[in-house]
């Protein structure tokens, strides 16, 4: 197996480089990404069989001799801007990438996307399924539902084998739920008096799970010329304070956070492996760690 991964150098496609490199079943990674921010250059995976190049998806010339010079069997990708010119680059560029691959006979090209493009109907309570219709609500959502129907297009003309992810937003309850994690777990710790839950309901996905997911979805004849969302557990914010309190060792009672039963997990079994459970001994730790310092 040989990959291409466009955007490797961005934090979904980084992640992914990292956790794809070592697997015994490839022989050859190639990322190439144009280097928006240099900083994410350092962030990425070396190795004996992993090559980056520096240039766009829309390089005809470039991106097709690395097609042909590492014999690429599978593409990945990434490359993606959610601000700014988004049509060139979500469209424009990925009709040049897809014209270029579809001469190559590829055992798979897998599209990375966004459950962004099914617009209000999609929520934490009311997930969108696959088939629903997209509602787009931005230039970016617009882009990302055009690049879906772009892949999927390719697929069907050029008896091309096509998969396409739509994951849910990875990073949009981080900042929320880090607030009242380390707000409770110090209340908690200091008998202080705990404020009321919010009655919201959020998502939660490691990065990690989307990668497994991804891979799994690469990996799996039957998931060709299908697209799937990537969802993750969701949980309300006194699901968390109770996580918390059993973490803490003042509750006995175990609580889990809901989980999936989407296309994914119907086709393949899968669903996301780290719980929320995880981050929250992960903020402990840091928490005692600061404390200590």
């Amino acid at each position: 197996m040989n990959i291409l991964v466009t955007g490797g150098y961005g934090c979904l496609g980084s992640s992914f480089l990292h956790y794809i490199h070592t697997k015994p079943e490839i022989n050859t990674i190639v990322n190439i990404d144009r280097v928006l921010n240099h900083e994410n250059v350092k962030n990425a995976p070396r190795g004996p069989k992993i090559r980056h190049f520096t240039t766009n998806i829309n390089n005809v010339d470039m991106v097709d001799n690395i097609l042909y010079i590492h014999n690429i069997t599978h593409v990945v990708n990434f490359a993606n801007l959610s601000d700014g010119d988004v049509m060139s680059t979500n469209v424009i560029d990925l009709n040049i990438f897809l014209n270029i691959c579809k001469k190559k006979d590829l055992q798979r090209f897998h599209h990375i996307s966004t459950c962004d493009i099914y617009g209000a109907s999609n929520t934490v309570k009311t997930r969108a399924a696959e088939s629903s219709p997209y509602i787009t609500q931005s230039l970016y959502t617009a882009s990302k539902a055009a690049s879906n129907l772009i892949v999927s297009a390719y697929g069907k003309d050029n008896n091309m084998p096509v998969s396409i992810s739509n994951c849910c937003n990875l990073f949009e309850s981080l900042p929320t739920l880090n607030a009242f994690v380390q707000k409770n777990i110090d209340d908690i710790l200091h008998n202080n008096k705990l404020t009321a839950c919010s009655a919201g309901v959020y998502e939660w996905l490691d990065v990690a799970d989307h990668n497994a997911a991804v891979w799994s979805i690469l990996t799996d004849e039957k998931c060709a010329n299908n697209t799937y969302n990537i969802n993750g557990f969701i949980f309300t914010q006194q699901m968390v304070r109770d996580m918390l309190f059993a973490l803490l060792g003042d509750s006995t009672d175990e609580v889990t956070s809901l989980s999936i039963n989407n296309k994914l997990y119907q086709t393949l079994d899968w669903q996301p492996a780290i719980a929320l459970q995880s981050f929250l001994q992960q903020s402990i730790d840091t928490y005692w760690s600061s404390v200590e310092a």
